[in-house]
């Protein structure tokens, strides 16, 4: 089985798209998946001057955080291009300061409707520092013995806890966790500078149980898995459920929460 996590951004196609939804595909099967256009306007196979031939192929960085929640939990693409516009210009913003950008860099991000394209001519010119950023994490996370390997994360954008994901084994974060980590990578460093006090602990675990207080829905997805989905004035949750072949009871492969 393949797990797809929500916020997995797709290059090429008639248009560059995000994942809308935790999906688990079975071995050997096709299956139709909720998607988010993440590139406004483009409606043909040629991308970038190249001939994408119907195909996608999957970007090194996930969405970030506000594009993939107004997909995976509001279910609405209009605010998906109102938070791809809002990156794109913060990295416009970030990369019209910058020696180093070249005119046609600039031109690149501002002409161009897709978050992908903003996200790699980003990383194109920042990429020491979001590496910088890409190790210190993973050295934190190897310094864990084997039998408590880490199966998830938090991370906070200036002192407010934003995300925490969860995953049913070490194996399984271990796959899944480098787009998300360049995501967080990405996104600090487009962050506003401001003074801030360190979150902690206790915030994180109290983000979690004022979502936990939502009611789980129900949604159905077309692959091997469906979701449970809860929303409330804090943020929201999601669990991504199977049941595996031959038994009974079902299994979560991945949890979420994400502060509003």
């Amino acid at each position: 089985p393949i797990l797809i996590c929500a916020g997995t951004v797709v290059k090429g196609g008639n248009q560059d798209r995000q994942i809308g939804q935790d999906i688990v595909i079975q071995a050997g099967s096709s299956v139709p998946v909720d998607a988010f256009c993440v590139e406004q306007g483009r409606w043909n196979n040629e991308r970038l001057g190249e001939a994408t031939d119907g195909q996608f192929r999957g970007a090194a960085t996930n969405a970030m955080i506000g594009v993939r929640s107004k997909g995976q939990y509001e279910i609405a693409q209009d605010a998906v291009w109102v938070e791809v516009s809002k990156v794109k210009s913060r990295v416009l913003k970030k990369v019209n300061a910058m020696p180093a950008a070249a005119p046609a860099q600039r031109a690149l991000i501002a002409d161009n409707s897709s978050l992908a394209i903003a996200q790699d001519e980003y990383e194109d010119l920042t990429r020491e520092e979001i590496e910088a950023v890409c190790r210190k994490v993973r050295a934190h996370f190897a310094g864990f013995e084997k039998e408590n390997a880490p199966v998830g994360y938090a991370y906070a954008l200036n002192g407010k806890p934003v995300n925490v994901r969860s995953f049913a084994h070490a194996r399984v974060f271990d796959k899944q966790f480098d787009p998300f980590l360049r995501a967080m990578a990405t996104e600090s460093l487009l962050a506003e500078e401001v003074e801030f006090e360190a979150p902690t602990a206790s915030q994180v675990v109290a983000l979690v149980k004022e979502i936990q207080k939502a009611e789980e829905e129900r949604r159905e997805t077309a692959a091997a898995n469906w979701n449970g989905v809860r929303k409330n004035l804090r943020g929201f949750a999601a669990n991504c459920y199977v049941v595996p072949e031959g038994q009974d009871a079902q299994v979560i492969v991945t949890r979420d929460w994400t502060a509003k």
